[in-house]
């Protein structure tokens, strides 16, 4: 992102990231726990001891080991059986509300839910079967195929927390390397827990962050939908 500042505290729209990202759910939400560096710790706190309201607790993350051990460390922490993952630079999850929650608690049959939009280009999407089962996952920037068109996620997973904890700290403990939660998704489908997709059709939902870009694109692509104004 070209600064100093942990990426979820970069500025967009006169809030930081991680407030925007989170602005949608906020509101259905009884506790905030918010992952975090060791190094990036006392910043947090300094900053944001509240989020929409809501006092935060915070999550130590010890060694930069992926977005699974990070998801392992929040929900370890959570007080419900159920949490709504929320990646902090995702913008399109500004848009997530109560009918799409509604829509994804729905489901039939669920230990983890994936949000996704169809849309075109997309740099991560996945493959789901006839009953919405995730089957597999994909990165472009890992080697997958460019593809035209496909299913992409939203940043937003809704998680029910003893079982899928515990699948992480089996999966997520066995490497020292970065493990990426969503290629452990079709893993988990395979171990018995239930992994679905919930398909959604705005395709804001999908706007991620990674980098000033991106930023730049999101601006230009939410005044394009009449969102946002100069």
């Amino acid at each position: 992102m070209e600064t100093d500042v942990p990426k979820a505290l970069v500025r967009f729209k006169d809030q930081f990231l991680i407030e925007y990202s989170t602005a949608g759910l906020a509101p259905f939400s009884s506790e905030i726990i918010i992952v975090v560096s060791p190094t990036a710790l006392e910043t947090f706190e300094e900053v944001l001891p509240s989020l929409h309201g809501i006092d935060v607790k915070y999550a130590v993350q010890e060694k930069p080991r992926g977005t699974a051990e990070a998801i392992q460390n929040g929900i370890r922490g959570a007080s419900n059986e159920m949490s709504v993952i929320v990646w902090a630079d995702h913008i399109g999850a500004h848009f997530f509300g109560a009918e799409l929650l509604s829509q994804c608690m729905n489901t039939q049959d669920w230990d983890i839910i994936v949000p996704m939009v169809e849309r075109n280009d997309p740099y991560v999407y996945f493959d789901v079967d006839s009953q919405e089962r995730i089957t597999r996952f994909y990165e472009t920037r890992t080697g997958a195929p460019n593809i035209k068109h496909g299913k992409s996620d939203c940043g937003v997973f809704l998680v029910r927390n003893s079982v899928v904890g515990d699948e992480l700290t089996r999966l997520a403990t066995e490497s020292e390397t970065e493990v990426n939660f969503l290629n452990l998704i079709p893993i988990m489908n395979k171990t018995g827990l239930m992994a679905r997709s919930v398909l959604l059709t705005d395709e804001r939902l999908t706007f991620g962050a990674n980098s000033v870009a991106d930023l730049k694109m999101a601006d230009l692509q939410l005044k394009s939908f009449g969102e946002i104004s100069d």
